[in-house]
């Protein structure tokens, strides 16, 4: 889920705005982002996962890399990249 349309440069990363913020208050868990293995399939286009800790409040974005010779052009709300 994008929040807007976004551009990833060949050979080059972007970091993707979703719009998405979150809020939840067990110490003892942590939010972690995967990657989709359609978008790395179809596009070359890879995500990189990370870990989102409890004190985190701000907009979750999303690195993701084009390891092709093509410029990606991603849209908003595209089903084809990470999931939360």
């Amino acid at each position: 889920h994008a929040a807007s349309d976004f551009t990833v440069p060949s050979r080059g990363i972007s970091v993707v705005n979703t719009g998405i913020t979150i809020c939840w208050d067990d110490p003892n868990s942590y939010l972690q982002l995967l990657p989709r293995s359609g978008l790395l399939v179809n596009h070359n286009i890879s995500s990189h996962g990370g870990v989102i800790d409890i004190d985190y409040q701000q907009e979750i974005k999303v690195i993701l890399r084009n390891d092709s010779d093509i410029t990606y052009e991603g849209k908003k709300n595209e089903e084809n990249w990470p999931r939360y």
